[in-house]
């Protein structure tokens, strides 16, 4: 059952040098990017200022509140008038748009890099004073009234070869929040609407461009009401489309996270193999994996990119766990698999996510994300199905579990079993000198 959490990211907004005179107006706007699958609509807050020429803008899904890292307004140089800017630094990813004349309507574009030389790139609107997420739509006469979505579905997407979990929580008013985890990690969280038999869901967090559109069905129950079925549609940001079914399934589970990825050489040879990597710092020194650990400490690596929604997840827990195990000699180390290939460029970009996420322990870019390339990058596993995958180590740096994926905060109660594993293992090993 999904429980609310409100994500407070620390990082300030940029001030604009210069701000013209008439900002965009404080309060909610309805914003959505022009979606193959149609619009994709999420929410922002413009908020009040502090001083003279800050603004401050934040995106909305559902019970999660993002405020975004660097905001500008300025009149453009190209002598176009005023132009506003919204970067997602950690993401390598803005949105730019120009207002209309009466002040109250956004247009532009989000883009957001995929490598070198390749962009995610979607128009961008937004009206101001707009609660409704979905527009509404009529409901087909004679429509069949059916019950309310179920809590847990048994989810297909057709280019996934394991099952996913949905989760769903369905108000009176017809709103809906709710996620699904996937073995490669969770759709973060998602907010939409039941409009009759169709249910509309969306996420844009910066990175994630997500749309969901389905309907509801009858399930096949033997005369006996229960929760519908769902035959949908989903679309990722510019390029992804693919259909998914789901049936209601109060026991439907992902395949066990920690029997995901096996280890390519036998264990005795892993701290070896570890200590013979060598990838460069975010200074672009070449540094031992196991020359940043400090010797007799259990360690925790964890393969990620900062490219990704689900890493920026891990990384805010891995963040937080770090300063709450500050004295009790565990480490960290972060391998990053960036996007681009370009090694100054991807250095560049992990400086700003370390930035972005005040990460207090070092991190080093060990390749490429195309996961055959990373796979051979760090050739301790025999695959890297997800990231970000985390490897626990105890103190003689043999491998005591890897988790494949990550299941965040949106997730609820499968969240906090990560945690609860992850601490568990790791005060385990703490009070086991041997270990």
């Amino acid at each position: 059952m999904l429980t609310g959490l409100l994500l407070a990211l620390t990082s300030s907004p940029v001030l604009a040098d210069q701000a013209p005179a008439e900002a965009p107006p404080v309060g909610l706007w309805r914003a959505w990017l022009d979606s193959p699958g149609g619009e994709l609509p999420f929410h922002l807050e413009f908020r009040p200022r502090r001083g003279d020429h800050e603004l401050r803008v934040a995106v909305l899904n559902g019970v999660e509140s993002i405020p975004i890292p660097e905001v500008r307004w300025h009149d453009a140089d190209d002598g176009k008038g005023a132009e506003l800017i919204l970067r997602f630094t950690h993401y390598d990813s803005e949105i730019r748009a120009r207002p209309s004349l009466e002040g109250s309507r956004l247009d532009g574009t989000w883009r957001k890099r995929r490598g070198l030389d390749d962009w995610t790139e979607m128009e961008f609107h937004a009206v101001a004073g707009v609660e409704q997420r979905f527009r509404e739509t009529p409901i087909p006469l004679g429509a069949p009234d059916l019950p309310a979505l179920a809590e847990r579905y048994r989810v297909d997407f057709s280019s996934a070869k394991d099952d996913a979990v949905g989760l769903f929580q369905q108000s009176e008013q017809g709103l809906v929040t709710g996620t699904f985890l996937t073995t490669l990690g969770d759709y973060r969280y998602l907010a939409g609407r039941r409009n009759g038999n169709r249910l509309l869901l969306s996420c844009f967090d910066g990175a994630h461009a997500f749309l969901f559109d389905a309907r509801l069905l009858p399930a096949p129950n033997n005369g006996t009401p229960g929760p519908p079925r769902l035959e949908g549609e989903f679309w990722s940001s510019d390029r992804w489309h693919e259909k998914w079914t789901a049936h209601a399934d109060p026991e439907a589970t992902l395949p066990d996270p920690l029997a995901e990825v096996e280890l390519a050489v036998p264990a005795a040879e892993i701290p070896a193999l570890l200590a013979g990597l060598r990838y460069p710092d975010l200074d672009g020194n070449e540094q031992s994996v196991l020359n940043l650990q400090r010797s007799g400490r259990p360690l925790l690596i964890t393969l990620f990119g900062s490219w990704c929604p689900n890493c920026n997840d891990e990384t805010r827990y891995l963040v937080e766990l770090h300063q709450r195990y500050t004295n009790r000699d565990i480490q960290i180390i972060g391998l990053a698999f960036e996007v681009t290939g370009d090694r100054d460029r991807d250095l560049q970009q992990l400086r700003k996510y370390a930035q972005y996420h005040q990460i207090p322990y070092p991190i080093l870019l060990a390749g490429s994300a195309d996961k055959q390339k990373a796979a051979a990058a760090f050739p301790a596993l025999k695959a890297i199905k997800s990231y970000p995958t985390l490897i626990l180590l105890d103190r003689h740096n043999q491998v005591d579990a890897i988790w494949s994926g990550f299941s965040g905060p949106a997730t609820g109660a499968a969240h906090q079993r990560l945690r609860q594993f992850v601490e568990a293992r790791l005060d385990k090993l703490l009070l086991d000198p041997t270990r």
